[in-house]
């Protein structure tokens, strides 16, 4: 498997590439990820291994009630689950009823609000 991302958490765009010849299970990514600007805007997910619920913390973001879209990929890159929110508070819990039917294993977050956007890795754990 060859991984490729981009990565601007340094404040520059740095370009990184991991390669296993082992793994078989590929995920292409195209979309441009914006993890946090020079103004120290981000959005975190914790923690990363899941069992019951998990928070997503929006840091210097303006509130109001614009929404916020969560996506969860599986390892094969298919969406398996998708909600949108009301932003209004720092801090959206994703609770345990809403991922239940979700078996074990490990998922990619999609956040995006207010024209930022992240994708965190979480394993949920059963």
């Amino acid at each position: 498997m060859n991984i490729v991302w981009r990565d601007a958490r340094d404040g520059n765009s740095e370009i990184y590439y991991k390669r296993n010849p082992t793994a078989g299970v590929g995920i292409n990514e195209d979309a441009e990820i914006t993890r946090g600007d020079v103004s120290g805007t981000f959005i975190t997910l914790t923690p990363t291994f899941v069992k019951n619920s998990f928070c997503i913390k929006l840091h210097n973001l303006l509130l109001g009630t614009k929404e916020l879209e969560l996506y969860l990929y599986n390892a094969c890159g298919s969406c398996v689950w998708q909600k949108k929110y009301e932003r209004d508070c720092r801090e959206i819990i994703v609770e345990d009823k809403e991922i239940a039917p979700l078996p074990s294993g490990v998922y990619f977050c999609h956040i995006t609000t207010d024209g930022y956007t992240t994708i965190e890795k979480i394993v949920i754990v059963k």
